[in-house]
């Protein structure tokens, strides 16, 4: 039914005018890129991924939970990820708080040596399952047709899920221990540079984001991935991401019916819809990366 107006919008953005120079060529050539994504979001296939990536979400939730806590208990670091826990919740409004106290509970009930001994392989298939069905994806938006190799798929999807929790700690820690040194906390008192660090505060978390899809960009996909479409798809996903978080949040707090229909189940459900809209944002950065790094692939055709 919007093919019509694609086609239109594709003669548009590849016309004469588009060649001219700035700021109208300009303007239009730029616009060939959310043109691109909003095309191929109106074709299905990425909200269908992204559906399929949430149900993959909730069978390795648990897992992926046990496996990062259970290699953080080791060293006395799990209640550093309960910052992260609840800056992923926090769209969901009221809600995130009881959450993530849950998840943190079934942090620390978490046997080191069960996780270690009974259910290792259980909890690794599972994960390197799910890591796979995002690789999948990654490959389909790339137009990358050899999957990596089931070697390099275990060597580096454990690299992943061992090494990913430890440097996020490590980089929480770092930043935590820099901001309460003698010489930050003087010049964090000064009038310019308060401002300065509470605006830094209030972007942290989404640089964290931004950082995490640019890395998730350039190491997913099996194919070469420059920095900078990675680091734009990044960019463009982090702002999606806080944008959408904040509209998802007001939603969730005003609008009355999803608690009237769902009852006690509203919690899951709001939980779940923004798994998806987490998904399908992690899914578009991807796209506009590929784009971004093969222009060529931007008009119909």
């Amino acid at each position: 039914m919007l093919e019509p107006l694609w086609v239109l919008l594709d003669r548009l953005l590849w016309s004469g005018r588009a060649q001219a120079g700035a700021p109208l060529g300009g303007a239009l050539r730029l616009l060939r890129y959310p043109y691109a994504v909003l095309r191929d979001l109106s074709r299905g296939q990425i909200n269908l991924r992204a559906m399929g990536l949430v149900y993959n979400t909730t069978l390795a939730l648990v897992p992926l939970l046990a496996f990062s806590f259970a290699i953080l208990k080791a060293f006395n670091a799990h209640r550093d990820l309960e910052p992260v826990i609840f800056e992923f919740f926090r769209p969901v409004g009221a809600a995130a708080t009881e959450l993530t106290r849950r998840a943190m509970e079934f942090a620390d009930g978490v046997s080191t040596g069960l996780v270690g001994s009974v259910g290792l392989a259980l909890l690794l298939w599972t994960l390197l399952g799910t890591i796979q069905k995002v690789e999948d994806s990654f490959n389909y938006l790339w137009r990358v047709d050899q999957p990596r190799s089931f070697g390099r798929r275990v060597a580096e999807y454990l690299a992943l899920v061992i090494l990913g929790p430890l440097l996020l700690v490590a980089f929480i820690g770092l930043v935590h221990s820099t901001m309460q040194t003698a010489a930050v906390e003087t010049l964090s008192h000064l009038p310019l540079l308060e401002q300065l660090f509470a605006w830094g505060r209030s972007l942290a978390p989404y640089a964290m984001v931004t950082t995490s899809f640019t890395f998730l960009y350039t190491f997913v996909p099996n194919t070469s991935v420059r920095l900078l479409p990675a680091l734009v798809g990044g960019l463009a996903a982090g702002v999606l991401w806080a944008a959408t978080g904040k509209l998802f949040t007001e939603l969730v707090v005003y609008t009355s019916r999803l608690t009237i229909v769902y009852a006690g189940f509203a919690v899951i459900v709001a939980a779940l819809l923004w798994t998806y809209l987490g998904w399908l944002i992690l899914l578009l950065g991807a796209q506009l990366a590929f784009y971004v790094q093969t222009p060529s692939y931007l008009r119909l055709g």
